[in-house]
């Protein structure tokens, strides 16, 4: 668990007759949670309890004594916090989400209020008000990279500490439609070199969320690619951390003015099963790459795209085989007309056809 924030100011407590336990005041507040719903006391119980273990190292809130409060500074609250937040367990996920960590600075606010207003520590409340604000709801759908900014985002993250790694990583992701956790968990013994192409698939206890199976393929300048990252002592294609990779790609979406979308590096798998129906037109190909339950799941993962007026009547008498008949340099200069993704899953098609 996180280090410790305790180290108590102890010249910051003032010699005046309270007392220094603050378990009697802290019961009257749970009191009145509890007169207004079991629980709302149960959950301000459970998280005043969980707080007092992790930010003071104390076995339960009955051990809290002013000192802990008027010796920890709004920095190190907010501090602890965003620590929290980038905790990880064994499988490289998030060990809370943001709800839950919201949940636990309302009490901490609501808690410190309580005692300030009570007069049984100073704090500054109002500075902590104003400064220690709630995490974005997770609810919020995340954004499909656009080819050109999934692109942006990977050379940049190449300019940064590990960005091999992390520019990697990345490709790996819009090849594979991999989540970061699952990438993180990836060995070499996976991979499976074939005459033009390399193979990767789960391995034993290696599979993919919820205990799927999964099986891809790449080409051999990827792998090639992948190869330049390989340690003899380390089994794992990607060493890095889960909170490493979240806190650059972060970084690299604001330095690129990439903040006013939703994007995170689970925008990368996302790109890749919008690449998916863009290349087969078939949504379902999209959801058997995903390893998706259901449909509606992989509906969420698709690229908004607006394509103008494409309605057929309102097309009017505009010619469908009109391209047929384009000389060459008017079809060359209408695609060079088109974005970039276009472009480039049109060169993937004329690949296709060699």
């Amino acid at each position: 668990m996180l280090a410790k924030l305790n180290e108590v100011k102890t010249n910051q407590v003032k010699p005046v007759a309270l007392k220094e336990y603050l378990v009697e005041y802290i019961e009257d507040f749970l009191y009145d949670c509890k007169m207004r719903s079991v629980k709302t006391y149960d959950n301000y119980k459970s998280d005043i309890n969980k707080l007092s273990k992790e930010m003071f190292g104390l076995e339960g809130y009955q051990f809290l004594e002013r000192s802990h409060f008027e010796g920890l500074t709004v920095d190190d609250t907010i501090k602890y916090f965003r620590t929290v937040s980038q905790e990880e367990g064994p499988d490289g996920e998030r060990l809370f989400s943001n709800s839950t960590l919201n949940r636990r600075i309302s009490s901490f606010k609501s808690i410190t209020k309580y005692l300030t207003a009570r007069g049984a520590i100073e704090y500054p409340v109002n500075q902590m008000l104003v400064l220690l604000k709630a995490l974005p709801k997770q609810s919020e759908r995340i954004a499909v990279l656009s080819i050109e900014d999934s692109d942006a985002c990977i050379e940049h993250l190449k300019q940064m500490p590990k960005g091999d790694i992390l520019s990697l990583m990345a490709k790996l992701s819009v090849d594979t439609a991999l989540r970061a956790s699952e990438l993180l968990k990836l060995e070499w013994k996976q991979f499976r070199v074939h005459d033009d192409v390399v193979v990767i698939q789960s391995d034993g206890a290696i599979k993919g969320k919820g205990g799927k199976d999964y099986r891809d393929v790449i080409s051999l300048a990827l792998y090639d690619e992948l190869l330049t990252l390989k340690q003899e002592d380390s089994p794992k294609v990607f060493n890095i951390s889960y909170s490493y990779v979240t806190q650059n790609m972060s970084r690299a979406l604001e330095e690129l003015g990439l903040t006013e979308h939703n994007y995170s590096f689970h925008s990368f798998r996302k790109r890749s099963l919008s690449n998916v129906v863009a290349l087969t037109g078939d949504i379902y190909e999209a959801k058997k790459k995903g390893r998706h339950s259901s449909i509606a799941t992989t509906e969420l993962y698709l690229e908004d795209t607006d394509y103008g007026m494409t309605g057929y009547y309102s097309l009017g008498d505009v010619d469908t085989n009109l391209f047929e008949k384009a000389s060459h340099e008017e079809l060359i200069e209408a695609i060079k007309g088109m974005s970039k993704g276009y472009i480039h899953l049109l060169n993937i098609k004329l690949s296709q056809k060699k």
